[in-house]
């Protein structure tokens, strides 16, 4: 039998207790194989709170065929957009949504979203690890995306600052997260942390904590080890813009990479003699830069397109 908790669960991500407030999805064969538990109650915080004598009369089914049972009063009222997918059918019959985009719209994204949704504290939501932030940023996309109430992009934000003040995530995610979010107040925040954060050798574990007060050390990567696409200068501060990885660099919009470059030049001043630099040797560097950095592109363009050929050949490879 295929075990779907994998599926399910983003790395790092704790376990959510049972409680009066959430229930197993029916249909499962055993606890172990269930998914998160999913919410049936709104915040207690909330001015709309509902009252669920009906029961659940919603399946939502994800992506990834993960199916979620709860009641469509709860999404009315967290979405304008969720409200018009769930109104009643003529014929009575309960209400199914089919969720279709692979990456958006799986069921690791509707787990959180349910408790983001269902939370009574602004630290409802498990603390993710490196690794499992991504999900949380998919998550802010898929609020974007459903036009969810502002409230709920709040209540991410205030949690995204206490997991920063505690050290679990670093600045440079937060300061993409405010980004995503479209709150200045939290890019400013993740700002204000930037040196409390430097890249790590290994950029792939993500920014590590680096206590101030620390003495720096020096460190060379051989070419063959440096990655400029996904490795930060090690050392360096997470929200340096000239030290970040490329992939990380890219992902940030224009006007929030310009204001902070112009701001950290504002601040240090004359501390950067550029003027009195070696022009010459600026422009070697910029030369071979420019060519890994056009090399990183051709690579994820291929990668890309190598992804979205293969599963079309697959049934015709099989037929062969």
């Amino acid at each position: 039998m295929r075990t779907m908790k994998k599926l399910l669960v983003p790395p790092g991500l704790a376990s959510i207790p049972e409680d009066d407030d959430f229930t197993f999805i029916s249909g499962s064969s055993s606890p172990s194989d269930t998914p998160p538990l999913t919410p049936l109650v709104t915040p207690h915080d909330s001015p709309s709170r509902l009252s669920l004598a009906s029961g659940n009369d919603l399946e939502m089914v994800a992506s990834d065929g993960i199916k979620f049972h709860t009641c469509s009063e709860l999404l009315q009222a967290a979405s304008s957009v969720f409200a018009a997918m769930t109104r009643p059918s003529k014929s009575g019959s309960p209400l199914t949504i089919y969720f279709t985009d692979s990456y958006l719209e799986a069921s690791p994204t509707i787990t959180l979203f349910f408790h983001l949704l269902s939370s009574q504290s602004n630290s409802s939501l498990p603390t993710p690890t490196v690794q499992s932030f991504t999900h949380y940023e998919t998550l802010i996309l898929f609020l974007k995306k459903f036009q969810c109430d502002r409230a709920l992009l709040e209540k991410l934000s205030k949690m995204m600052r206490g997991w920063l003040e505690k050290g679990r995530i670093s600045a440079s995610r937060i300061f993409k997260a405010g980004c995503m979010m479209g709150d200045e107040a939290l890019c400013k925040f993740a700002v204000q942390a930037g040196n409390e954060w430097t890249w790590a050798g290994d950029s792939r574990s993500g920014s590590s904590p680096y206590p101030p007060g620390n003495k720096r050390q020096n460190f060379n990567f051989s070419s063959s080890e440096f990655d400029l696409h996904e490795d930060g200068v090690f050392g360096a501060p997470a929200l340096d813009i000239s030290a970040m990885p490329y992939a990380f660099f890219r992902s940030l919009p224009d006007t929030h990479k310009f204001a902070l470059l112009r701001a950290t030049r504002n601040v240090v001043g004359a501390m950067v003699m550029l003027d009195q630099c070696d022009w010459d040797k600026v422009a070697e560097e910029f030369e071979k830069i420019l060519s890994k950095v056009k090399r990183c592109e051709s690579i994820a363009i291929f990668s890309k397109i190598r992804a979205d050929v293969l599963p079309l050949r697959e049934p015709l490879l099989k037929a062969i």
